[in-house]
């Protein structure tokens, strides 16, 4: 997968509400209710993960989630980067 240059990145994050660029990262904190609704989310992603062989950075903290991730065979951020951000997305939608 070819990584994405800066203006790329940039463009793409306009469609990503909350999602920002940190160092080699694309991030985002998720906030829940409650703690176990954010390890519930974690492990949902976490399967999507496997299931697109993508693995972020999930930081779990009281009540909120931090994803980062970028692409390490790229040395980058690549479109994997935003497909798992399309489904973090998704996941956290379904849990409202």
């Amino acid at each position: 997968m070819e990584k994405l240059n800066s203006d790329k990145i940039r463009e793409k994050l306009e469609g990503f509400p909350g999602w920002e660029l940190k160092g080699e990262d694309i991030t985002k904190e998720f906030k829940f209710r409650e703690y176990i609704t954010g390890l519930d989310f974690a492990h949902k992603l976490g399967e999507k993960s496997e299931l697109i062989d993508h693995h972020s950075e999930m930081v779990i903290g009281y009540k909120k989630v931090r994803i980062n991730t970028h692409t390490d065979s790229a040395n980058g951020i690549t479109e994997l980067d935003f497909r798992l951000a399309e489904h973090a997305e998704k996941i956290y939608s379904e849990m409202k």
